[in-house]
């Protein structure tokens, strides 16, 4: 629904993704990167579903925090490419501005107050709906913060998409 409305890559890379999920619920794990990959090939903040894997197998803590500074110096690094500086002039320096991005980040921190509020309910669906539910809440929260402090709503709100699955949750 978020996208349905001209966002036709993002749009296929939310399913793909959402297929991903499938496979790391039925802990798939080569499936879950592969459809993964496929979902950036379609729209490059796509590649934030390299996360649903990390956060769904049980990884230990200390893995997950290796990868996700790895993530993080990829993402760092595309900043500071030419292509990255495009980017950065589209979603912050233009004064692009997404109007119901408060309202679609704010609906997903009510998701993850919901969750956090009701870990118990949730801890029955099994671990690995449990952890994606716990990781996702803690991004939209990070998110719901973010959005007021940093002027780039619209890229935030892009972001926000891809952990929409937490209110299907």
């Amino acid at each position: 629904v978020f996208v349905a409305m001209g966002y036709t890559r993002q749009s296929a890379a939310v399913g793909l993704l959402l297929f991903c999920l499938t496979f790391c619920f039925d802990k798939r794990f080569i499936l879950s990167v592969l459809f993964a990959i496929m979902a950036s090939s379609f729209h490059k903040s796509a590649i934030l579903g390299l996360l649903f894997p990390l956060f769904t197998f049980g990884l230990s803590s200390f893995f997950l925090i290796f990868a996700s500074f790895c993530l993080l110096f990829l993402f760092l690094g595309f900043l500071l490419s030419p292509f990255g500086n495009v980017y950065w002039a589209r979603y912050f320096e233009s004064g692009l501005s997404s109007g119901g991005s408060y309202l679609r980040i704010g609906i997903q921190l009510c998701a993850a107050i919901i969750f956090l509020t009701n870990r118990n309910f949730f801890r029955r669906k099994g671990p690995t709906v449990y952890d994606f539910c716990l990781y996702c809440s803690h991004v939209s929260i990070a998110l719901f913060i973010s959005v007021f402090v940093l002027s780039g709503a619209t890229f935030l709100d892009r972001i926000a998409l891809y952990f929409f699955p937490l209110q299907i949750i």
